[in-house]
C-alpha cells in the first residue's frame, strides 16, 4: 500500500493535473482565477489540492537513519563534543559574568548599572540592618548577607534584575529557627577557644562567648545546608522545574510575599514596636497588634513617612514614566531622597527632639572566614529544605517577571547553581541565607538596569559602609526606608488586577491564584507556596478531565476533518467512525479516554449483551437448535447496526486521531490495547493516525504490536479512510496488508461523496 498515490482535495472536484503526472512525495498546488498573477496571494475559498503517496508507519520507520552505537568515554574524549569550543561555552555559561565583561558596552549600560546599584546599594543599608535584627541576630549580620552574596551572584548569576542578599520571609524563618529549643538547646557557652573539660563527642566544636555568636553561627549553618541542597538541584538540571509554576501561581505568590512585605514595614511606618509574631495566621495578629498601637504612633514619623511616599509616587509613576522616552536616565529619586532625609534629620535632630527612629551606629569590619556550627542544625534539615525551595520560588518568580517585563531569557539551571553558591559560599562568613528581595528587583526593573556588574556596586558601597562610611547613615530615618521599600513592592500589589483576566481567560488560573494569594497571606508564605503548587497540578488534572471528545467527519465535499456536532454540513464515510480526544492519554484520562469512544461509537459489551439476548429469546421459541447458536452470535456481531448518525450504517472501522494525545503512559497503552481487543470481538478494526514520535516510541516498547499489526498505524486520517474504504471495497483485505490500488479507491468514493 506504501507508496501508492493519495490525493486530498477540497471542493469535492480532483484536478485533472494532478492525475495526469505522477507526484513526488509531497506537491501542493493551488488553483488560481487568474494563473497569470503571479504574485497572487492565498486567501480563503480558493481550491488547494494536496498529492501525495499512501503511507503508513511502518515506512516512514523504513527512513528513519540508524542511530548511532554508544561511544565509550574514551571515544567521546577524543570526538568533537570535548573540544576546545565547547568546553569555553561550557565555562561560559558556568561564569556568565565573563560573557557580560566581554560584551560590556560603556557608554549603553555604565550610568545605568552605576546609578542602580548605588540606589539599590541604600536600599540593602536599612534592610540589612533591619532584617538582621529580624532574623534574631545583630544588624551586622545582616550587613554581611548584603555584601557576600552579591559578589557571588554578579559571578554566576544571570538576571540583571535579582539583588540576592536579605529577604523579611527568610529573615523571619530564621529567626523562628535559632530560637527554637532543637538550636537553643545544644547551646554550650564557655570561653572562645577554650576546649578544655569537654567530652570526646563535643571537643570538635567551637565554643560560643553569647548565645547570639551561637545563634549567628547556627544560622549559617542553615545556609550551608540550603547552599547545599540548591546547588545539588543545579546540577541535577532541575531548572525545568520553573515549567510547573504557572503565570498565575507565580503572580499570586509574589503579591502574597509583597504583602508580607509591605506589612513588616507598616510598623516602622508609625514609629510604632510590636513583638515578634511568627506561625500561622501571623499576619492577623500582626495587624491585630499594629491596631492596638495606633494611638500611641509618632507624629512625625507618620509625616515623614506619607511626605516621602507621596513624593517616590509622584516621581516614580508620573514623572518617571510619563517622560521616559524623553528622559536620558529615570531621576534617581531614591537615592536623592536618601541624602537629603539624612541630611535634613542630621541637622534638625529628628531622633532627639521627635523620638523618629533612625539607623544608628553601624560596626565597621567584615569577618574572617569560619567554619559554621553544624552540630544542631541536622535537627532541622526539614525546615532547610522548606527555605530552599522557597528562596527558589521567591527568587525565580522575581526573575521570570522581571525578564518578561524587558525581554531576555534567564538560564533556570544557572540560576539554581548560582543561588547555592551564593548560600554556600557566604554561610562561612556568617550569613544567614540570603533570597532575591522584590523592593530591589522592582527598583532594578525601574531605573533600567542592564547588567548583573550593578550588583558590585552595591556591594561596594556596602563595602565602604562597613568600613568607613557606617556614620555617615546613622540619622537616616527609619520612615522614610519604609515608605521606598512600600513604594518598591507597589507593582506587585497591583496584580490584584490581573484577577479580572484570568477569571475572563481561564477559571483555573483564577482559582490558582486566590489559592495562592489566600493561603500565602491567611497562613504563611511556605503555605501559600505549597497550596499554590498542589492546586495548579489539580487544576492541570481537572482540565485534561473536561478535555473534549468527539466524532469528526469531513466538512462538505472537502478534506477538512471537523467535529461532527460543532460544524454543519460534515458528512461521514459509511462504515467508518473518526474519533477524537484533546488531551493525553494516561493513567488520569484512560477510563475516559474508553468511556467516550463506547459512547461515540459502539460499546461492545451492550453489543454482547444484545446478542445473549436474542439468543436467550431464540432459545426460549426454539427457533434455533443449540449448535446452531454460536453461528447466530457471529451472524448477529457482523450484522450489528449503529443508527447514532440517523443513517443505520455498519461500523466496520474506527479511526483514532491522536493528533492530540501529546503522550501515553503504561496504562494508556493498556487501554488502547484493551479496546482494541473489545472492537475486534464485534468484527471493528481499529486504526490510528496522526501518532507522534513518544506515542510511536511508547507502543514499540511496549507489547501492543503482539496483537495489532503495525500497518494498522497511518501517518494521517486520509491514509487511514482510504486503507478503511478499500478493505470495505474488497473484505479481504481487513486484516491483512492492504495492496489494491488505494488511489483508486479513494478517488471513487469521493466521486461518491
Amino acid at each position: 500500500m506504501d507508496g501508492q498515490i493519495l490525493s486530498a482535495h477540497h471542493h469535492a472536484i480532483h484536478s485533472p493535473r494532478s492525475q495526469s503526472v505522477r507526484p513526488t512525495p509531497t506537491m501542493i498546488t493551488e488553483h488560481r482565477e487568474d494563473d497569470r498573477d503571479e504574485c497572487h496571494v492565498m486567501t480563503e475559498g480558493k481550491q488547494l489540492d494536496v498529492v501525495r503517496f499512501f503511507h503508513t508507519n511502518n515506512y516512514l520507520d523504513e527512513l528513519l537513519e540508524e542511530k548511532s552505537k554508544n561511544k565509550s568515554c574514551r571515544e567521546r574524549i577524543c570526538s568533537s563534543e570535548f573540544s576546545g569550543r565547547r568546553a569555553a561555552s561550557f565555562f561560559r555559561s558556568l561564569f556568565p559574568v565573563f560573557d557580560v565583561i566581554r560584551t560590556y558596552k560603556i557608554r549603553e549600560y555604565l550610568v545605568g548599572d552605576l546609578l542602580s546599584g548605588i540606589s539599590v546599594g541604600c536600599l540593602h543599608l536599612p534592610k540589612g540592618i533591619a532584617f538582621g535584627m529580624l532574623a534574631s541576630l545583630a544588624p551586622a549580620y545582616g550587613l554581611y548577607t548584603s555584601f557576600f552574596p552579591l559578589i557571588v551572584y554578579t559571578i554566576f548569576g544571570t538576571s540583571p534584575h535579582v539583588s540576592f542578599a536579605t529577604n523579611a520571609v527568610i529573615a523571619i524563618l530564621i529567626s523562628e529557627i535559632v530560637q527554637s529549643s532543637q538550636v537553643l538547646g545544644s547551646f554550650n557557652p564557655g570561653n572562645m577557644g577554650n576546649v578544655t573539660g569537654l567530652d570526646n563527642s563535643t571537643d570538635v566544636l567551637p565554643m560560643f562567648d553569647t548565645e547570639l555568636e551561637y545563634k549567628a553561627s547556627a544560622a549559617a549553618g542553615i545556609s550551608l545546608f540550603v547552599g547545599l541542597i540548591l546547588l545539588l538541584m543545579g546540577v541535577m538540571r532541575l531548572g525545568v522545574l520553573t515549567t510547573y509554576l504557572s503565570t498565575s501561581f507565580i503572580s499570586g505568590f509574589t503579591t502574597a510575599a509583597a504583602f508580607h512585605i509591605a506589612t513588616s514595614q507598616i510598623p516602622r511606618a508609625f514609629g510604632v514596636r510590636i513583638p515578634l509574631i511568627t506561625g500561622i495566621g501571623k499576619l492577623i495578629h500582626i495587624y491585630h497588634k499594629i491596631a492596638l498601637a495606633l494611638p500611641h504612633a509618632n507624629i512625625a514619623s507618620v509625616v515623614i513617612f506619607i511626605c516621602c511616599l507621596l513624593i517616590l509616587l509622584f516621581i516614580k509613576d508620573f514623572i518617571n514614566e510619563r517622560f521616559k522616552h524623553k528622559l536620558k536616565i529615570p531621576i534617581p529619586i531614591d537615592l536623592i531622597l536618601i541624602v537629603i532625609m539624612t541630611i535634613v534629620s542630621h541637622y534638625g535632630e529628628f531622633n532627639r527632639r521627635y523620638e523618629v527612629r533612625v539607623v544608628g551606629t553601624i560596626p565597621s569590619g567584615i569577618p574572617a572566614p569560619t567554619l559554621p556550627h553544624l552540630d544542631s542544625i541536622v535537627l532541622v534539615l526539614t525546615e532547610a529544605f522548606v527555605i530552599a525551595i522557597l528562596i527558589f520560588a521567591m527568587t525565580i518568580a522575581i526573575g521570570e517577571l522581571c525578564a518578561k517585563r524587558h525581554g531576555y531569557e534567564i538560564d533556570e539551571n544557572q540560576e539554581l547553581i548560582a543561588y547555592g553558591l551564593c548560600n554556600f559560599i557566604s554561610s562561612f562568613f556568617l550569613c544567614f541565607p540570603s533570597c532575591v528581595g522584590p523592593p530591589r528587583s522592582m527598583v532594578l526593573s525601574d531605573m533600567g538596569v542592564k547588567t548583573t556588574l550593578n550588583n558590585i556596586v552595591s556591594a561596594v558601597f556596602i563595602l565602604l559602609v562597613l568600613m568607613v562610611l557606617g556614620q555617615l547613615f546613622v540619622s537616616l530615618p527609619v520612615p522614610m526606608l519604609a515608605a521606598m521599600i512600600i513604594v518598591a513592592v507597589t507593582k506587585l500589589l497591583l496584580q490584584v488586577l490581573d484577577l479580572k483576566k484570568f477569571w475572563r481567560v481561564n477559571k483555573y488560573d483564577f482559582a490558582t491564584w486566590v489559592v495562592t494569594f489566600l493561603t500565602g497571606v491567611l497562613m504563611d508564605l511556605p503555605y501559600g507556596l505549597l497550596f499554590g503548587i498542589v492546586t495548579s497540578f489539580i487544576t492541570v488534572i481537572v482540565q485534561s478531565q473536561r478535555s473534549s471528545t468527539y466524532v469528526v467527519g469531513k466538512m462538505g465535499g472537502e478534506d477538512l476533518y471537523v467535529s461532527v456536532n460543532h460544524f454543519k454540513k460534515t458528512r461521514e464515510t459509511p462504515g467508518v467512525k473518526i474519533f477524537r480526544m484533546e488531551t493525553s492519554l494516561y493513567f488520569a484520562t484512560a477510563v475516559k479516554f474508553e468511556k467516550r469512544l463506547f459512547l461515540s461509537t459502539v460499546n461492545p459489551k451492550d453489543v454482547r449483551k444484545e446478542i445473549e439476548h436474542e439468543a436467550e429469546l431464540k432459545r426460549k421459541n426454539n427457533r434455533v437448535q443449540n449448535g446452531n447458536v454460536t453461528e447466530a452470535l457471529d451472524k448477529k456481531e457482523n450484522d450489528h447496526f449503529l443508527s447514532s448518525d440517523g443513517a443505520g450504517t455498519d461500523i466496520k472501522f474506527i479511526i483514532l486521531d491522536c493528533m492530540s494525545i501529546t503522550y501515553v503512559d503504561y496504562e494508556g497503552v493498556e487501554t488502547l490495547s484493551h479496546v482494541i481487543a473489545e472492537m475486534r470481538s464485534i468484527n471493528i478494526t481499529v486504526y490510528l493516525a496522526r501518532c507522534n514520535g513518544q506515542i510511536l516510541n511508547s507502543l514499540a516498547k511496549s507489547d501492543f504490536y503482539d496483537d495489532v499489526p503495525r500497518h494498522h498505524i497511518f501517518v494521517d486520517i486520509p491514509d487511514a479512510l482510504a486503507a478503511a474504504r478499500a478493505s470495505i471495497k474488497d473484505p479481504g483485505t481487513c486484516d491483512v496488508d492492504i495492496t489494491v490500488d488505494v488511489n483508486q479507491a479513494a478517488a471513487g468514493c469521493a466521486q461518491a461523496d
